[in-house]
């Protein structure tokens, strides 16, 4: 099997097809933390992962890995320690960045990327601790904040809306989980860090309302 990794202390790592597995045998390529992989070629090309200080992007699945190593986008607000990132659906080429603002990065060549700030400010004190496009309708995006303020773009990313409803507050270094349906655009779940409140919750209705979800987890 073919699986990319990240983990505290013990680097970016890519499984071994040779030795077999499940369980699987890793090989380390480059020490330190590394979290949120995230790709859109469904291979171990063009998977991008982020340290704190900088993206990792791995460009090949076959022999030596190329790693490069991209800067963060020039924003001091709302970035994590570990901020959260994910591929653009449709092009493996550009990835989204989380911070106050959401950062469209679009590779030039190795490590230089273009980065536009998007139009949409989450707020003072507010950093995007998650980020999901709907694989039904790449229009349909679901956003969560540190402090679990909820958001739904229907029109990918230019306009947002808030819900009423606040979800799971964020762990304090990693953030928050966040999926979209595979079957229905207007259904999401986010999952935070269950301190004092209900770990997961989930809306139906894009985004609109939210509930938590306890039972039967």
């Amino acid at each position: 099997g073919l699986v990319a990794a990240g983990a505290q202390d013990q680097g970016w790592q890519n499984s071994n097809p040779g030795l077999g597995g499940p369980p699987y045998q890793f090989t380390q390529v480059i020490s330190g933390d590394y979290g949120h992989p995230t790709s859109s070629t469904h291979t171990l090309n063009m998977v991008y992962s982020v340290y704190p200080g900088f993206t990792l992007l791995q460009e090949n699945e076959t022999g030596p890995p190329v790693l490069q190593l991209i800067d963060f986008p020039p924003e001091t607000q709302g970035v994590t320690w570990m901020p959260f990132i994910l591929a653009d659906p449709d092009d493996p080429d550009v990835y989204y960045f989380c911070a106050r603002h959401i950062w469209r990065c679009r590779r030039i060549s190795g490590a230089d990327y273009a980065e536009t700030m998007m139009p949409y400010d989450f707020g003072v004190g507010q950093g995007v601790t998650a980020l999901a496009i709907s694989p039904v309708d790449h229009q349909y995006w679901y956003a969560v904040t540190n402090q679990g303020y909820c958001h739904t773009s229907t029109d990918g990313g230019a306009n947002w809306t808030l819900s009423e409803d606040v979800g799971p507050g964020a762990h304090y270094f990693y953030g928050t989980a966040i999926v979209a349906s595979p079957t229905d655009r207007h259904t999401c779940w986010i999952g935070g860090s269950g301190y004092s409140n209900p770990a997961v919750w989930t809306a139906a209705d894009a985004g609109e309302h939210w509930a938590p979800v306890g039972s039967g987890l």
